[in-house]
């Protein structure tokens, strides 16, 4: 991943998220986005910072529909009716994943502390990245930005005076299977692997702050799946979709 590549360098708030997805809804149309959203953040951000925001933003909800058009589609679709704030956070977590690769890298290091309830730092993610993709100029910004997120998420406990965090109790949850079987889809194309054993795909580090209540079956029969045995069990990867997704 280049110093480009890690692009996560601005702080995201989710209601901001929140706004864009249902501004997305309303037009698609990059310049009007754009206005209504500098207009939007005025009060939260200054000028100089608000560009590069706005374009996190759109590059989550607008710009992944470029390589995952039918991800994106069915997010839209799902955003209109999802019932709770807590829900619309798997539907920004899912294109965020897509979106960032470097997001995705460091949710992974907080979800792989969180099995072993290990407290988190910065440092130590950064630390963790760069051993896997070097030492990058902006890797620690980008890992700030990504601990800022998911504090306003209350996914992270302060540990006071250390500047450590512990993962909350509590995984988010919802009955909503095709939002549970949609988030699988983006975390299993946004992977390295294209083709894991669907018990490895539910517990998959990046998806932490998530309770995955779906049988291998259901996998099985959605159509974000296919699945194919071999000697020692079973693969499960993205059907390839007919519009080129």
């Amino acid at each position: 991943m280049s110093n480009k590549g890690i692009g996560f360098n601005r702080i995201l708030k989710g209601r901001w998220l929140d706004y864009t997805a249902a501004a997305t809804l309303e037009t698609a149309d990059l310049p009007t986005l754009r206005r209504d959203l500098h207009d939007w953040l005025a009060d939260d951000i200054s000028s100089e910072s608000r560009d590069r925001t706005i374009d996190i933003l759109l590059r989550t909800w607008v710009k992944t529909g470029e390589n995952h058009p039918e991800l994106l589609a069915c997010a839209r679709e799902l955003f209109l009716s999802v019932d709770s704030t807590e829900e619309r956070i798997w539907l920004h977590w899912g294109l965020l994943l897509l979106a960032y690769p470097f997001f995705r890298d460091a949710v992974s290091v907080v979800g792989r502390s969180a099995r072993f309830d290990q407290p988190i730092s910065r440092s130590t993610i950064t630390r963790q990245l760069a051993s896997d993709l070097g030492q990058i100029a902006s890797l620690d910004v980008g890992t700030g930005r990504t601990i800022a997120l998911l504090k306003d998420w209350g996914m992270l406990d302060p540990i006071v005076p250390n500047r450590t965090y512990r993962v909350r109790n509590g995984a988010l949850v919802t009955t909503n299977h095709e939002l549970t079987l949609w988030l699988l889809a983006c975390a299993l194309t946004a992977h390295a692997s294209k083709a894991i054993p669907p018990e490895d795909l539910v517990a998959l580090p990046e998806l932490f702050p998530f309770r995955i209540d779906i049988r291998p079956r259901e996998i099985r029969r959605s159509d974000w799946f296919e699945t194919a045995r071999y000697a020692a069990g079973e693969l499960v990867s993205r059907r390839v979709a007919i519009r080129g997704d």
